[in-house]
């Protein structure tokens, strides 16, 4: 069965030079994928014409654990600059779409040179985007909504730039890791961010308005933790995240 998501199809790579390795990986055929790279000679990074999709994306994506590993000890690039808007890498495949927080490809690939602070900035419908390993990670989450946490502190613990951000320039705000946190719910990070790696809270967190909107407003971290969209009576964990957060910036008055 095809992948869901287009970009991620295997079919993608038909009438291409990579076609007979693309169906070894999507088969997890080890040997095929060591004879098609040693005696063809194909090119292991090759994109497709469409999504400019690798194979070891693919890999990562359709969950193809055998092929994966075999591209990676070919040394297939997981910082290449891949995607429709080239805004993203396999690597960031790995934390992206990690749908049910199986940390395998994300960790073998931070231990094989996937980079923590490897940055993108892009332009998405005539905004200036950026993609980075940390601000995904944030976001991730499995199938049922449970964040995978561990991810960001792993790049954390890598050295992953913890002021790293994304500028609004309809806002002139910056968009941090607070500001990610808040808007993907994520108190789990946030609580890790805040009392754990202890880092700098701005005075304003979060901004609400712009994009043709008369007002932009502007908010503190304890105003949006008490606005009752930051209520999670059906994730405790969640709920009692945020209350530590809370009760740490009441410590610190």
């Amino acid at each position: 069965m095809e992948n869901a998501m287009p970009g991620f199809r295997f079919s993608n790579f038909e009438k291409t030079p990579n076609w007979e390795l693309a169906l070894a990986v999507k088969n997890n055929n080890v040997r095929e994928i060591e004879k098609q790279i040693k005696d063809y000679n194909v090119s292991i990074d090759f994109q497709d014409p469409k999504y400019h999709m690798t194979l070891l994306a693919l890999a990562i994506v359709n969950d193809k654990k055998d092929a994966f590993d075999c591209l990676l000890k070919h040394r297939a690039n997981p910082n290449l600059v891949i995607g429709n808007y080239y805004d993203i890498t396999p690597f960031m495949c790995s934390i992206e779409y990690n749908q049910k927080c199986n940390n395998y490809y994300f960790e073998t690939l931070l231990k094989n040179g996937g980079k923590p602070n490897f940055e993108i900035e892009y332009n998405h419908n005539g905004r200036i985007r950026k993609s980075s390993p940390l601000l995904l990670a944030i976001k991730a989450n499995d199938e049922v909504g449970n964040f995978c946490v561990e991810m960001v502190k792993e790049l954390c613990e890598k050295g992953a730039d913890m002021d790293t951000y994304e500028y609004d320039k309809m806002t002139d705000f910056q968009e941090g890791v607070i500001y990610y946190c808040l808007f993907h719910k994520n108190m789990l990070a946030l609580r890790y961010f805040i009392i754990e790696k202890g880092i700098t809270i701005p005075e304003y967190v979060y901004t609400t308005g712009g994009a043709g909107q008369s007002t932009i407003r502007y908010y503190t971290l304890e105003e949006m933790l008490k606005k009752d969209s930051f209520k999670f009576n059906l994730y405790r964990a969640n709920e009692k995240a945020k209350q530590d957060v809370l009760d740490y910036l009441e410590k610190e008055k």
